[in-house]
């Protein structure tokens, strides 16, 4: 069994990768994944979505975080 996959999007990527204070839903969404394996993967359409951001500094925290995650090729 190769285990559970969830695929994320761009709001939960930058939900969970920016630079201010992780909403408590998503850090409950990320711990429960780890708990049970749950893996987690990127669509690779969230790198154009963060390239597109106006937010300077809160892209390039986000591009910054984006190696540790799984893509998910479409």
């Amino acid at each position: 069994m190769s285990g559970f996959k969830f695929l994320i999007d761009t709001n939960i990527v930058i939900g969970l990768e920016d630079n201010h204070q992780v909403d408590g839903s998503l850090a409950e969404l990320a711990r429960r994944c780890a708990t049970h394996h749950v893996r987690m993967f990127v669509d690779e359409a969230v790198d154009d979505d963060v390239c597109r951001d106006n937010d300077l500094a809160r892209k390039a925290v986000t591009l910054s975080k984006r190696c540790a995650e799984h893509t998910l090729p479409i």
